[in-house]
């Protein structure tokens, strides 16, 4: 007689995508059998579970033992968008996460020093308020008690500018989209261009409404450090397309890479919160497996924006840890879905775009679908990111007003604090005393009022001999010329340069006055041009999304 089959885990109802529950399916046959015991005895006894291993005992006396009670792998008939992770063999997906934490975590290393430049410019923008050294402990190995430490705010005057100006030109009060009708122009056309126009920026002011304040964040990444990016996708949750902003820190891509759709793996890092991920597997998007207790590790730039805020970068109780998500995408073969050509049996060995989910802490994969279109025969992949650069230039990630004022900010930082301490010290100067005079019946500390005085012991010697002022430079004229020469250059990099337009002659022509104000916004401008560009991809990716399930 053949074995009794055992129900799965999670017999007794199944979950739709919809979230709801259907009747039980057909009880599914275990695994093929590990290990089979002859046990004395006839008859058929109950099946017993101890722990993870399923006991059957059989008419003739054997014992089926399976090690791994789970339901096979569907022999064919998934459709096109199914999760793969709920039919792939355990020991092939096991394969698959390992494989691609190991090329995560090599890529993770290979970026560490861009993301702790992003975190240590930071300290840069002079937004943290830093108190001045008190005794012997200083905050660096050049300054020394006192001292002050104030940042030059250029940087910060800087970003804040950029963004305010950038979020003007992306997001209009009338909205981001701008619809044109490039065939003929006739009225149903025009009138249809006008419809779309109206409904989609409908759709990004009053129904994703998170999609302002989430670009006008964006933007301030954007003109601080570069290395922004936006991800459109279907939220399982929300049901409907969505554009979210993405931190470089949170995508993890390969050093080589020049493109995001040349990658051949880029890896979104998510911190998910409890409920989410339920939610989530309720709604039959993951798998509904049991993970371990998460273990929140944050990111360096989550630690020093912390610091400077002034919170905890990581809760400190368990139950508000967030799980860490490794949402992938990447090229495998897949063993059971493997590439064939067209009228040959065998597997060509061609490696296919999927999304791969995997929880980091426990290394279970979630989630495995196909991430091309059912009806590309070219079999190209789907990244949903679009990169809103500052200036793109060397790598990946571009380049940002850190990157062009850091050098500049740190010289001027320099220059503030010791035209501020010059005149601290010209006021209250420090002195030399004899050895002598320092013995003093309860102090060695000399602090005198305005208006006030002091008993000095000055063991007979002449008060002017016992004491003496330093002798402290004045700042010269070449050192505030040298001041304001670095500060103009760093205005004109950075876009804050003012421009006196109004001043000179006032017959000047008015195409003379327009030449000077465009040479003054080229860098201001190139950089709009170029949001503009990825803001069209943007919402191009958005519109296919609309297409693709208009309801």
């Amino acid at each position: 007689m053949p074995p009794r089959t055992a129900k799965p885990a999670n017999a007794g109802r199944r979950r739709r995508a919809t979230g709801g529950l259907v009747p039980d399916e057909p009880e599914l046959v275990p695994q093929p059998v590990d290990v089979i015991i002859q046990a004395d005895g006839d008859g058929l006894g109950t099946p017993s579970v101890d722990g993870s291993v399923i006991e059957i005992p059989h008419e003739d006396g054997s014992v089926t033992i399976d090690l791994d009670p789970r339901p096979p792998p569907r022999a064919g008939g998934d459709k096109f968008g199914d999760n793969l992770a709920e039919i792939i063999d355990i020991h092939e997906l096991r394969g698959i996460s390992n494989f691609l934490l190991d090329g995560i975590d090599e890529d993770e290393q290979d970026s560490s020093e861009w993301r702790q430049q992003r975190a240590d410019g930071m300290d840069l923008l002079a937004v943290k308020v830093e108190r001045p050294s008190q005794g012997v402990v200083v905050s660096s190995p050049s300054s020394s008690p006192g001292q002050s430490t104030v940042r030059d705010p250029i940087m910060l005057e800087a970003v804040t500018r950029f963004q305010a100006n950038a979020y003007g030109e992306l997001c209009p009060s009338e909205g981001p989209c701008k619809g044109v009708n490039w065939g003929p122009e006739t009225a149903d056309g025009d009138k249809l261009a006008e419809d779309f126009e109206k409904d989609f920026n409908y759709y990004l002011t009053s129904i994703a409404t998170e999609y302002q304040p989430d670009t006008r964040k964006m933007l301030w990444w954007t003109g601080y450090a570069s290395g922004m990016f936006k991800k459109v996708y279907r939220c399982p949750l929300r049901r409907r397309p969505v554009s979210e902003s993405v931190d470089g820190s949170d995508l993890i891509l390969p050093s080589n890479i020049t493109d995001l759709q040349n990658s051949g793996r880029v890896t979104h890092r998510i911190n998910m919160r409890r409920s989410t991920l339920r939610r989530m597997q309720i709604i039959g998007a993951y798998r509904d497996i049991d993970l371990t207790q998460p273990n929140q590790d944050p990111t360096v730039l989550q630690e020093k924006t912390g610091a400077i805020v002034g919170i905890s970068a990581k809760p400190d109780r368990p139950e508000d840890q967030e799980y860490t998500i490794y949402e992938c995408y990447c090229e495998l073969d897949i063993k059971g879905f493997e590439h064939k050509e067209k009228g040959e049996p065998e597997p060509s060995g061609l490696p296919l775009p999927y999304r791969v989910v995997i929880d980091k802490d426990s290394r279970e994969i979630l989630e495995v679908r196909r991430n091309w279109d059912e009806d590309d025969e070219d079999l190209k992949a789907k990244i949903p990111f679009v990169a809103f650069s500052y200036i793109t230039g060397i790598g990946i990630y571009g380049l940002g007003l850190l990157h062009y004022l850091g050098n500049i900010t740190m010289a001027l930082t320099a220059m503030l604090r010791l035209a501020i301490d010059n005149g601290m010290f010209a006021n209250f100067p420090g002195f030399l005393f004899a050895k002598a005079a320092g013995r003093q019946a309860t102090t060695n500390n000399f602090q005198v009022p305005p208006g006030g005085g002091a008993p000095v012991d000055t063991g007979g010697l002449p008060i002017k001999d016992a004491i003496m002022a330093l002798p402290f430079k004045e700042l010269g004229p070449a050192f505030i010329a040298l001041m304001a020469q670095i500060r103009d250059v760093g205005m004109r990099l950075g876009g804050t340069a003012e421009n006196p337009i109004g001043e000179g002659k006032q017959d000047a022509p008015v195409g003379t006055t327009l030449a000077m104000i465009e040479q003054a916004t080229k860098i201001e401008g190139g950089v709009h041009k170029a949001l503009h560009a990825a803001q069209a991809d943007e919402l191009a990716k958005l519109k296919e999304l609309f297409r693709e399930d208009p309801e």
